[in-house]
């Protein structure tokens, strides 16, 4: 008569089981951590914004008023204060969120003073570096002197911020 193996304690897992319960449990931390990732990134933004509240002007104004560089060159950019810059930026996504120009999460961000704030300082942010002034006074003029800062600053919300939805395609 043949030797029967006996039965594993009731406390043992079969090697299958235990390999099924193994792939089950990697399965559930890979989900999960992919979920964090996936809630990471599309909230990255938010996640990744300015905490700081929009700064109290001295003479009461609100941080958004007296944007007055909408016209101006780079040249003047350049020279402007930062509550100049600052105002302007918010004035400049502020008119793209009205002529529907913002791609929708942008868009959604922008409804207020308060939400607007860190998008105004991040365009404000990209201008400043992308328009830096050039150590030497005379190239620095020569460079800029006919540029104007809306230009600079469409490009910089469309293409390097990526803010504005693209152009539909006109119907031949």
């Amino acid at each position: 008569m043949a030797k029967e193996d006996p039965p594993p304690p009731e406390n043992e897992m079969s090697v299958k089981e235990e390999k099924s319960t193994r792939s089950q449990i990697g399965l559930l931390i890979t989900v999960v951590v992919g979920g964090l990732l996936i809630v990471g990134y599309r909230y990255k933004d938010q996640l990744a914004g300015d905490p700081s509240p929009p700064p109290v002007r001295a003479d009461g104004s609100q941080w958004f008023e007296g944007g007055t560089l909408q016209d101006a060159s780079v040249l003047e950019w350049q020279q402007a204060s930062e509550e100049n810059k600052l105002a302007t930026c918010a004035d400049i996504i502020v008119a793209q969120l009205q002529s529907g120009g913002l791609v929708p999460d942008i868009a959604a961000r922008a409804q207020n003073s308060d939400s607007l704030y860190p998008l105004a300082k991040e365009l404000m942010e990209c201008l400043d570096s992308g328009l830096e002034p050039l150590p030497d006074p005379n190239e620095n003029r020569a460079k800029y002197q006919d540029e104007q800062l809306l230009l600079n600053a469409t490009m910089a919300i469309g293409l390097k911020l990526e803010w504005t939805q693209a152009p539909p395609l006109l119907a031949l």
